[in-house]
C-alpha cells in the first residue's frame, strides 16, 4: 500500500533546510571540533571534509553539486528537460543511498501539472480611439506588445492614467487617489518615482523597490477592478538604458583596441584565433554603434518577460512612449516626461481620467501547462511509532534561464542556482544515505522529498 495516499496526507514535516541540524547530527565527527576550539561548525566543516576522515563525503557532495548545478541542467527551470534530469539523479541516488523509491503508486515520482508559460495566441490588436472618430493605431512588435504575464481578453474601455500604478499606505502614496479605475483600461509606467534618489521612500534594498515589480502593479490593478492594463516606460529608464550603451560602445571600442594590438604581435600557428577574436571585437563595435544611432532605448519587453500570468484574466500590454505621449497631447495634456519629473519633484501622484478617450482590443495569451514531479524516498521505522512520519525536505527545483524569480528578469543566461537548492539538495541526498546506513533502524518512518515548483510560489510542498 503506497505511503503517501494524497497530497494532502498530513505529516509531522520537517520542511527546507530545517533538516540542516540532522544532517549536522548524522556526520557527527565534522562537527565535534567546533565544541573544543569555539569555531564554527560550518568552518569545522569544511576543514575537515578536505583533510579528515569524511573527505570522500565532502569529495561526493561537491561533484553532485556541480552537476546539478551544471549548464546542462538548464538551471532547473521546472519547464526545461535539465529538471527531469535532476529527478531522475535524485531517484538514482535515493535508491542508491538505501530509500524505498516505489512509494507513490510504484514510483519515487509524485506529478501534477503546473502552468509553465505563455505562448502568444492568434489575436493581439489595440488602438487608441478619442473624439470625433479620432483615432491612433497601435502596430503590434512596433508600437505595442501583449505581455506574457497577462490573460486574454477584449476590452473597450475608457482609459485612466495612473501614474507608477502603486499604493503605498507605509510612504503615504497612491497613484489610484481620486481616480476611479473599475472596468477602465489603466496606462502605468513602469518602476517607481525617484529612481535617482537614493534616500527616497522607494528606494529598496539592492536599489530595487517592491513597488517596482510588475505582479504588484498587476495586482494591485486588478484589485481596483481595472479592465485592461497598459504598460510604459518611464523616463528615467530610457535615459539609464541611453547612458549604458554609451558605457558598452566605449568598452568594445577598448576591446577591439586590444584585439587589434593582439593581432599585430599574433605569431604564426596561432593567426586564425586572432582572427576570430578580431572579428567578434569589430562586431561588437558596430552593433553598439548602431543600436546609439537608431536612438531607441525605449524597449518593450520581450514576450515572455517575468513569466507568465497567475490565473488573472486581466489583459496587459505594453504601448511605446511615443504613442503614450501622442495620446497624452491630443487629450491636451502633458508629457510622460513631464508628469515623471512633477512626481519626482514632490512625490504626489499625477493620475488622471482620459473620459473622451477608449483602449479597444483584444489580447490573446495561451497557457502553457507542464507536468512536474516531486522525488520521494522512504526510509521505513521500527517499533511502536513505526507508523508516524517524519518528512524532510528540500527543493531541487530553480530558476532555469531566468524570467520570473530571477534578480535579473530581462537574462537568458542559465540560472545555475547551486545554492538555491543544489546544496540542500545534494544535503538531502547524503542525510538520507547516512540515516539509511545506521545498523540500528530509527523508531519512525521517515520520508525524503525532493520538492519541485518551489520557484514557482512552494507548489510542490503545497
Amino acid at each position: 500500500m503506497s505511503v503517501l495516499k494524497t497530497n494532502r496526507t498530513r505529516y509531522r514535516f520537517i520542511a527546507g533546510f530545517c533538516f540542516l541540524g540532522l544532517f549536522g547530527f548524522a556526520l557527527g565527527p565534522l562537527f565535534k571540533a567546533s565544541q573544543v576550539w569555539g569555531e564554527t561548525p560550518a568552518k569545522t566543516a569544511i576543514a575537515e571534509a578536505k583533510t579528515g576522515p569524511d573527505s570522500v563525503i565532502g569529495k561526493r557532495m561537491l561533484e553532485a553539486i556541480k552537476y546539478l548545478a551544471s549548464d546542462e541542467l538548464e538551471g532547473r527551470g521546472v519547464d526545461t528537460r535539465g529538471i527531469n534530469l535532476a529527478a531522475e539523479y535524485i531517484e538514482k541516488e535515493f535508491k542508491a543511498a538505501g530509500l524505498n523509491v516505489k512509494a507513490v503508486n510504484d514510483s519515487a515520482f509524485q506529478k501534477f501539472t503546473i502552468n509553465t508559460g505563455s505562448k502568444l495566441g492568434p489575436t493581439n490588436e489595440l488602438q487608441l480611439a478619442g473624439p470625433d472618430g479620432e483615432s491612433i493605431p497601435l502596430v503590434y512588435d512596433k508600437d505595442f506588445r501583449s505581455c506574457s504575464f497577462g490573460g486574454s481578453g477584449k476590452f473597450d474601455a475608457e482609459l485612466v492614467f495612473c501614474g507608477y500604478g502603486i499604493d503605498a499606505n507605509d510612504v503615504k502614496y497612491s497613484d489610484y487617489a481620486g481616480v476611479d479605475v473599475k472596468d477602465k483600461v489603466v496606462i502605468i509606467m513602469r518602476r517607481t518615482p525617484q529612481q535617482g534618489d537614493k534616500t527616497s521612500p522607494f528606494a529598496g534594498a539592492h536599489g530595487i523597490s517592491r513597488y517596482a515589480a510588475l505582479r504588484y502593479k498587476v495586482s494591485t490593478a486588478f484589485g481596483k477592478g481595472a479592465k485592461a492594463i497598459l504598460f510604459v516606460n518611464d523616463h528615467y529608464s530610457t535615459e539609464e538604458n541611453k547612458k549604458e550603451a554609451k558605457e558598452l560602445e566605449q568598452d568594445a571600442v577598448e576591446e577591439l583596441i586590444t584585439a587589434t594590438e593582439n593581432w599585430e604581435k599574433t605569431k604564426d600557428g596561432k593567426q586564425a584565433e586572432a582572427d576570430r577574436e578580431l572579428k567578434k571585437a569589430l562586431h561588437s563595435v558596430q552593433q553598439t554603434r548602431k543600436r546609439l544611432k537608431e536612438g531607441n532605448f525605449d524597449e518593450l519587453m520581450n514576450f515572455g518577460y517575468a513569466g507568465s500570468s497567475e490565473g488573472r484574466s486581466i489583459p496587459i500590454a505594453q504601448i511605446t512612449i511615443e504613442k503614450c505621449n501622442q495620446l497624452f497631447k491630443d487629450a491636451g495634456k502633458p508629457t510622460l516626461q513631464e508628469l515623471e519629473s512633477q512626481i519626482d519633484a514632490d512625490l504626489k501622484p499625477e493620475s488622471f481620467a482620459l473620459p473622451q478617450w477608449k483602449a479597444q482590443g483584444e489580447i490573446s495569451v495561451e497557457q502553457v501547462r507542464t507536468e512536474i514531479k516531486n522525488v520521494i524516498g522512504v526510509l521505513e521505522g521500527k517499533g511502536p511509532h513505526a507508523d508516524e512520519t517524519i518528512v524532510i525536505g528540500a527543493h531541487y527545483d530553480h530558476v532555469g534561464y531566468g524570467g520570473e524569480g530571477s534578480l535579473a528578469p530581462g537574462s537568458t543566461d542559465v540560472h545555475n542556482g547551486a545554492d538555491d537548492n543544489a546544496s540542500g539538495t545534494v544535503a538531502l541526498i547524503e542525510l538520507a544515505r547516512k540515516l539509511a546506513a545506521r545498523k540500528t533502524p530509527l523508531p519512525r518512518r521517515l520520508v525524503f522529498i525532493a520538492f519541485t515548483g518551489e520557484e514557482r510560489g512552494l507548489i510542490g510542498s503545497a
